[in-house]
């Protein structure tokens, strides 16, 4: 936790920051920790810290030999989170370019909720995928999804060849679908996610926990956990 001037200063740096990230090149500057150190008599270290941390929080760079600077403020993706239509829908309504990467698949063992939310028992496999979404070049969503491995078996063959879950179900006669037991949270990346995504580790991540099911027979196809990048999108209910 922070102290009383050890506020003061982070707080003096982020307003420079609000100023800053929308201003091209060296007018995006923020003062250097000698002069934050003069200012608020403490020491350079304590400047240091604090710029580290914003550093993790996405809202500053530094460049080697030229000092730290705003992050410019990037533009956000709006997205409605509803289940009713796939990622790959929303981005290509969006007329945004998706490329989607498996980065996991395996067999797992599941708890008795999970269980439940499958329509499981302890007898059954369950299969998990998860895929990194990248859209215009940046990484902003990891999704992993959890079905019962024998009704889907080919899924399970070859999870590469179906970047598109929705689009997989669509190919299994599967037209519309619902979804229930929407939870959305907030949680800091794991050190997985990190890598992954390509954040610092205080950069949140919104998480939607939700069942995908056949509108038409009640079946649930998916449990779904996704994270979001908190900085890569506008969210919309």
């Amino acid at each position: 936790m922070l102290g009383s001037l050890e506020a003061d200063i982070f707080y003096h740096i982020l307003k420079r920051v609000r100023r800053g990230e929308e201003e091209e090149g060296e007018s995006g500057r923020l003062p250097s920790e000698h002069d934050l150190a003069r200012e608020f008599s403490v020491t350079r270290i304590t400047v240091r810290n604090i710029y580290l941390t914003l550093e993790e929080m996405g809202l500053v760079r530094a460049k080697q030999g030229k000092g730290r600077f705003a992050v410019k403020m990037r533009k956000t993706i709006s997205l409605n989170l509803s289940g009713e239509s796939s990622f790959t829908d929303k981005m290509r309504e969006a007329g945004l370019a998706l490329e989607t990467r498996v980065v996991a698949c395996k067999y797992v063992r599941c708890g008795p909720r999970m269980l439940a939310s499958l329509g499981a028992d302890e007898s059954d496999r369950v299969f998990r995928i998860g895929r990194l979404r990248i859209v215009e070049g940046t990484p902003v969503a990891l999704h992993v999804s959890y079905f019962l491995a024998d009704e889907f078996p080919d899924l399970v063959a070859d999870a590469e060849a179906h970047p598109s879950i929705f689009a997989y179900f669509r190919s299994k006669g599967i037209e519309r679908f619902a979804s229930s037991g929407g939870v959305l949270s907030v949680a800091f990346p794991t050190r997985n996610e990190v890598r992954l995504l390509g954040i610092g580790y205080l950069v949140p991540l919104l998480t939607c926990a939700s069942d995908t099911l056949d509108a038409d027979t009640g079946r649930v196809l998916q449990v779904s956990r996704i994270f979001y990048r908190s900085d890569a999108f506008e969210y919309r209910l």
